[in-house]
């Protein structure tokens, strides 16, 4: 394995590390929509590092699909309503949550299968991130407003770089990428998601307990 590669797989396996951490922190507050969608994050960073090691064809086509997923539906609309539960005291039910994930699952088979959708599918991954974006600068604008400071800070470096990167994902190659143990695209990307899912949990959680001090202080009120 050269360094390049070696890389690689310590990014997934750190984006697969962490995920995995928040995901089961999230399901243990019984958020599914950010619980399981960060452990698909994190089988998919996972499975990414068994591709790299292996260039197996099934863990290939296994990264297309739970790329896709994530990128059209994972991360908008099941995130956003997962975060929900902190900006919105929105909670939907287990059924809910399992209805939109099976119907993004089905969504995305359909979407890799026909041909039309080839050509203009970078362009509706596209604008999916930036729906996710423009729900991630409100949430930040929440977090600076409740005083959590040094996290909105994060948020607001994570979605800068993230944003970059995803303006590039399917339009622009780094030059010489195939070769730069460094400046790759995956390398940088891995290591960015990282940094946003993680903030986001943090994020979460700076916002859950400001609303429980607003729940408590107007019960002492009364």
């Amino acid at each position: 394995m050269d360094l390049r590669t070696l890389l690689l797989f310590l990014a997934c396996i750190l984006m697969s590390a962490m995920l995995y951490l928040y995901g089961f922190r999230f399901l243990k507050k019984k958020n599914n929509c950010l619980g399981w969608e960060w452990l698909i994050l994190a089988s998919s960073a996972a499975n990414f590092a068994f591709y790299w090691v292996t260039y197996s064809q099934a863990s290939y086509d296994l990264m297309i699909f739970l790329d896709a997923f994530s990128r059209a539906f994972g991360i908008a609309p099941i995130a956003i309503i997962g975060m929900m539960a902190v900006t919105h005291q929105y909670k939907p039910s287990l059924r809910f949550d399992v209805s939109v994930y099976a119907l993004g699952m089905l969504a995305t088979a359909w979407m890799l299968s026909v041909d039309f959708m080839e050509p203009v599918l970078p362009y509706f991954l596209l604008i999916a991130y930036y729906v996710f974006a423009v729900y991630l600068i409100y949430f930040t604008r929440r977090l600076f407003a409740v005083g959590a400071t040094a996290v909105a800070v994060h948020m607001s470096v994570a979605i800068a770089v993230t944003s970059v990167l995803h303006t590039m994902y399917d339009f622009y190659t780094i030059p010489g990428e195939e070769t730069n143990i460094v400046f790759n695209f995956f390398f940088l990307a891995l290591l960015a998601w990282t940094y946003l899912f993680s903030m986001i949990y943090y994020g979460y959680i700076a916002l859950e307990r400001s609303n429980a001090l607003q729940v408590d202080s107007a019960v002492s009120l009364n």
